[in-house]
C-alpha cells in the first residue's frame, strides 16, 4: 500500500512538472534578466521586447560607469532546421553589435529563455570576440 502512494505521488507531482518548448509567437513582451546566469561587474544587462513582427529591441538596463543606457534594434532570423531556436541580430545603427541564439521553455511557474549573447565587432566587424550564457525571463 505504501508503495501505492508513493507512485501516486510521484504521478501527481511529475504532471505539475511538465513543461513546452516556446513557439515564436510565445515570444512577444517584454523579457526581463532573470538572475540565473549571473553577469560580472561592468558587463551590461538587457532587457529584451519582442514586437508582434518578431523585430525586437535590446535595451541595456543600467547605466555602468557613467555610460548612458542605449537600445540595439535586433532583426529576427528564423531558424532553418529547428522551431523552437530564436536568432537575432542585434545592431546599435548600422553597427552589429550582439547576437542572441535563444531558446526556451513554458510551466506552470513562467516562462524562461536562455541561450548565448555573441559579441561582435572587434578586432574587425563582424568578428566574435566574446560572449556570455543568458537567461530572460518574461516580465
Amino acid at each position: 500500500m505504501f508503495r501505492f502512494f508513493q507512485l501516486l505521488f510521484c504521478l501527481l507531482f511529475s504532471v505539475s512538472c511538465f513543461s513546452e518548448s516556446l513557439l515564436k509567437e510565445d515570444l512577444v513582451g517584454s523579457w526581463i534578466p532573470s538572475g540565473e546566469m549571473p553577469r560580472q561587474e561592468g558587463v551590461r544587462n538587457y532587457e529584451l521586447v519582442v514586437n508582434e513582427d518578431m523585430s525586437a529591441s535590446y535595451i541595456s538596463t543600467d547605466a555602468y560607469k557613467g555610460k548612458d543606457k542605449f537600445r540595439l534594434n535586433c532583426k529576427y532570423k528564423p531558424s532553418t532546421s529547428q522551431d523552437s531556436i530564436f536568432i537575432y541580430y542585434c545592431y546599435l545603427k548600422e553597427l552589429h553589435l550582439i547576437t542572441l541564439a535563444l531558446g526556451g521553455w513554458q510551466s506552470e511557474s513562467g516562462e524562461l529563455l536562455f541561450g548565448y549573447e555573441y559579441w561582435l565587432g572587434s578586432p574587425r566587424p563582424g568578428q566574435i570576440h566574446g560572449g556570455l550564457p543568458v537567461s530572460l525571463s518574461k516580465k
